[in-house]
């Protein structure tokens, strides 16, 4: 008996079963090559600069450029997560030695619940026991995943030396393999640069804007440590809409609460009248207009790009969301035919 085409049968066969067994290798530093790929897309025309007009060559102009990206990225955002823990830790210490203070809060929080039918001291109590344990959960993961945070930082930077040297002609091997036609890749690799500016462009500068606005808010309302809570609201800004929320709005309502009314007034007011709006006018325009893509899209991908992949999910998020609406845009331009016959 005679199998049709066996030969192409069996290599299809052994090349899927073996792309899934390299895939599943390669997934643990899945995101650690991305975030490669989008800093050596970014930076590509630094490294050209160094290698070619600077005469140091491939090797020697990759090495500075990553020495460049460390300390022009990495270094200041670990010495930022540095600053932002020791004042947490700090704060819990102080917590721990005057244990009042937690009193105190509890009990105000239990008058003001008295006042409010479906709530009760059990609720006060349980919610405060929850989020304490929540919070500690999350500062011991944090001081877990340190060493697993260099381990990635390791492979990105081993990816992005060589993505320098060999990005280039890593595309066309790709483009050449690849069954899609020359513009229709073309249009996926503008897509992945584009959303990739964008995405790094609004969130710095939509994040610088609202830390240091909260920051001189907080200054001037009398709130402790205002450039600390300004850099985590630089943070907090990578997530649409409600980040630097997260920090302004507690601040204002516990100012209320304490009987600082006018500044618990102030920083809600200016909040929501300032700060957020910052963020609504501004994302869109950053991100939105150069990729293309929804303001919605942009909100949804963000946050899901996050949930999924931790904090460089801002990033991974909207890319694949963008490769997609390309892939999206491809296939309703092969099929239009068929799509206008059916429909």
């Amino acid at each position: 008996m005679k199998i049709a085409n066996l030969n192409t049968t069996y290599f299809m066969w052994l090349l899927v079963i073996t792309g899934i067994l390299v895939s599943i290798i390669f997934l643990p530093f899945a995101s650690a090559l991305l975030i490669a790929g989008v800093l050596a897309t970014l930076f590509y025309p630094m490294y050209q600069w160094l290698s070619r007009k600077g005469h140091l060559g491939e090797s020697w102009g990759s090495f500075v450029a990553c020495i460049a990206i460390l300390f022009l990225i990495i270094i200041p955002f670990i010495a930022t997560l540095g600053l932002v823990t020791n004042e947490i830790r700090g704060g819990l210490q102080y917590l721990s030695e005057n244990p009042q203070i937690m009193e105190e809060a509890t009990i105000s929080l239990q008058s003001i619940a008295s006042q409010i039918p479906f709530v009760n001291e059990g609720n006060i109590g349980s919610l405060l026991e929850k989020s304490s344990t929540l919070f500690l959960n999350v500062f011991q993961k944090t001081y877990t995943g340190i060493s697993q945070f260099f381990f990635w930082l390791f492979i990105m930077f081993f990816s992005l030396f060589y993505f320098f040297i060999d990005g280039k002609r890593l595309v066309k091997i790709m483009m050449k393999l690849s069954p899609l036609k020359d513009h229709q890749e073309q249009m996926l690799i503008r897509e992945f640069i584009s959303i990739s500016k964008a995405t790094l462009k609004g969130t710095v500068v939509i994040g610088v804007i609202q830390g240091t606005l909260g920051g001189l808010l907080f200054a001037f309302t009398g709130v402790p440590s205002p450039i600390t809570w300004g850099v985590v609201m630089i943070i907090l800004s990578i997530i649409p809409v409600i980040g630097s929320g997260l920090v302004w709005t507690p601040v204002g309502i516990a100012m209320l609460f304490s009987g600082a009314l006018w500044q618990g007034i102030v920083i809600l007011g200016f909040g929501f009248g300032v700060i957020s709006v910052i963020d609504n006018v501004l994302r869109p325009k950053l991100v939105g207009r150069d990729s293309q893509m929804h303001p919605l899209l942009v909100l949804l991908s963000t946050l899901g790009g996050i949930i999924f992949f931790g904090i460089i999910g801002f990033i991974i998020g909207p890319i694949l969301v963008a490769l997609f609406l390309a892939l999206l845009s491809i296939y309703e331009q092969e099929f239009s035919h068929q799509l206008r016959e059916y429909n």
